[in-house]
């Protein structure tokens, strides 16, 4: 009674409080699902920047809705006037024009600061061209669209308001001050009194700002890396070449420029204490460099001849600094050339370490010399297989999508020698064609070697091979059953190598495999087996009916045609024929055995015919005999020999 009293207490029967319950779920979700609710359209029109209820709603473990929505849409809102940095020719075409524009800053700004003054000439207007060209590459910053790191991977920034605020805050201001024009100003200030004070000599050594632009290389050949392929080892040489070069006129420069900080115009410094006699200083800019940089060699390469030593204080401080500096730059180069010139060759290397260990493995095991030999020459054979075998690793690294790009890219004209992986005969997804190109598998077979395997196709990329008496070569293909199901349709006649070959293979299990990942083309993979599987059966029972013979085609050809009138009789005969042929087939068969036996007869009448002529000629041989014996005395000089 008082379980019935609490069960009537209770509002309403069951049915109406899980009713209730699941309406107030469904207004729960309807109730979330009006905060997560949007169109394209709001997308495009920037109204779903950040709503704080889609924060909630997971698409994924890691990824939100308000983040998968910028995403997209930074992707889709790609101002016109942004420029993407590999995809753009004119980009292309300026960063070549920016690099030859900072070659020109790096050698001839720093000998213009040490040894020149500023006059308004042609090197005047050459920098400010220079000038020019840099303030335009600033001002393409503002529309060079750069990657940037997320924690769902890297993309590519095309808002402009964003680009215009990273470049704000990370290069602006250095590639500002390398556009200064501190020249200008002291040209401006050149014709007053202060042509000697310290406000000069600030200014000349603030034009060295320049420099900073070579900072920008470090982008402009990040773009390169991406759109030329670049030997890394022989560019560690160029540049550690480039650097030695570079650091070596750099001081040059830097030293000759402290011949002319005194006062005295160059008196009581190096230049003066390194004259061969009494006035013999060096005189003009070029004389001066050519000095600098004999010290500058000299100090770099650790020789030190010390025929050119600093002099005042200062010199001493900074030849000091330049020593140490030189130090970790010789060690440097050093250290880049060495490791180049190792990793020239990995491959050659990692050859001539193989062949090391096979020496000491055979020596190990005692094995005979023409064991040995033949070991030798194998290995010499798959020489560059094995470097190709190398690239697996690379490959691996690559995204399913481009490796089955690659791989379909370099199999593609060996899969088209495959009738059914042809799309002008059988029209295959090309997905389906690269995920196959994955699997094909590089085996090597030395001569005199048979192989091959039941249920394997085989693609001969190079060598000479014999099957069933048929000669292969480079592109040759069989194996082609390996669709089928059934053994006794499959054709396991091994192939003898001729010479050393290198072939492709794949298995059925492979093939199997990648059939199920795309059902779509079950329907046309199922034409290629049924079109190979009637030419096997045909071929099986034409050997089944002429008594199971299987030696080369012209011998099959003509036991078939000469038991062919026979063929409807046999049929008949026997207790069920495993593969029943349809009319068409024997009628086509039937013209076939009339033909043969029409070059059965053709080839008996000439055998004939050749058999004729021999016993006339072998008659006319005898006839010739007697008359020789008649004409010549017989003597035991003239018996002929036999």
């Amino acid at each position: 009674m008082q379980a019935a009293r609490r069960c009537s207490d209770l509002p309403g029967s069951l049915e109406e409080r899980e009713g209730r319950q699941s309406s107030k779920l469904e207004d729960s979700f309807n109730s979330s699902a009006r905060h997560t609710k949007i169109t394209m359209e709001e997308i495009f029109n920037g109204k779903c920047d950040s709503p704080p209820d889609w924060k909630k709603v997971k698409l994924s473990r890691r990824l939100t809705v308000t983040e998968a929505l910028q995403m997209e849409k930074a992707q889709l809102h790609r101002d016109p006037w942004v420029l993407t940095p590999n995809g753009h020719p004119l980009l292309q075409w300026w960063d070549l024009g920016t690099m030859v524009a900072l070659v020109f800053v790096a050698l001839v700004t720093p000998a213009e600061v040490a040894l020149l003054d500023t006059h308004f000439d042609t090197l005047f207007v050459i920098n400010r061209i220079i000038d020019m060209v840099f303030i335009v590459d600033m001002a393409l910053q503002f529309c060079v669209a750069y990657r940037v790191k997320t924690p769902y991977g890297s993309r590519l920034e095309t808002r402009r308001n964003i680009i215009i605020r990273h470049y704000l805050r990370t290069w602006f201001f250095l590639d500002l001050l390398s556009i200064m024009p501190f020249d200008s100003m002291s040209l401006i200030l050149g014709s007053t009194v202060l042509e000697r004070a310290k406000v000069m000599k600030v200014l000349r050594l603030l034009r060295l700002i320049k420099l900073v632009r070579m900072l920008r290389a470090s982008r402009v050949f990040h773009r390169w890396e991406t759109s030329m392929a670049i030997n890394y080892n022989t560019l560690k040489l160029v540049f550690a070449f480039s650097v030695f070069l570079l650091a070596s006129h750099w001081l040059a420069c830097f030293w000759a420029m402290l011949a002319f900080q005194g006062e005295d115009g160059g008196e009581g410094t190096w230049l003066v204490h390194s004259a061969p006699k009494e006035g013999g200083i060096p005189e003009g800019p070029g004389e001066v460099y050519i000095t600098a940089l004999y010290w500058s060699a000299m100090t770099v390469t650790s020789v030190g001849y010390g025929d050119i030593v600093p002099v005042n204080t200062l010199e001493r401080l900074a030849c000091a600094l330049l020593m140490f500096a030189s130090g970790f730059l010789w060690a440097y180069a050093l250290g880049e050339t060495m490791a180049a010139l190792g990793n020239s060759n990995t491959h050659e290397k990692r050859f001539r370490e193989m062949l090391d260990d096979l020496n000491h493995m055979m020596a190990d095991r005692n094995l005979p010399r023409s064991l040995q030999r033949r070991l030798r020459s194998f290995f010499f054979q798959i020489k560059d297989l094995a470097r190709v075998s190398g690239y697996k690793r690379l490959v691996e690294q690559l995204s399913p999508a481009l490796q089955g790009e690659l791989s379909m890219t370099v199999n593609e004209f060996w899969m088209r020698k495959v009738w059914y992986f042809n799309r002008e005969i059988l029209p295959l997804p090309a997905d389906f064609l690269q995920a196959l190109s994955t699997q094909l598998q590089v085996s090597v077979h030395v001569q005199q070697e048979s192989f091959g395997d039941a249920w394997t196709l085989y693609i001969l990329h190079r060598g000479l091979c014999v099957r069933r008496m048929r000669f292969l070569h480079s592109g040759s293909v069989w194996g082609e059953d390996f669709i089928l199901a059934s053994h006794k349709l499959l054709d396991t006649t091994q192939a003898f190598c001729m010479t050393f070959i290198e072939v492709s293979r794949l298995t059925r299990g492979k093939f199997t495999e990648i059939v199920k990942r795309f059902p779509e083309t079950w329907k046309d993979v199922r034409k290629a087996v049924v079109r190979t599987a009637v030419r096997r059966g045909i071929i099986l029972e034409a050997s089944r009916r002429v008594g199971g013979c299987f030696g080369s085609r012209k011998e099959r050809f003509m036991a078939f045609a000469s038991k062919a009138p026979t063929l409807g009789s046999a049929a008949e005969a026997s207790n069920g024929v495993p593969f029943p042929l349809p009319m068409m087939v024997q009628e086509s068969a039937a013209s076939v055995a009339e033909r043969m036996h029409d070059l059965a007869a053709k080839q008996a009448s000439m055998q004939a015919q050749l058999d004729q002529t021999r016993i006339a000629l072998a008659e006319q041989l005898s006839r010739i005999e007697d008359r020789l014996r008649v004409l010549v005395p017989a003597s035991p000089q003239n018996v002929p020999r036999a």
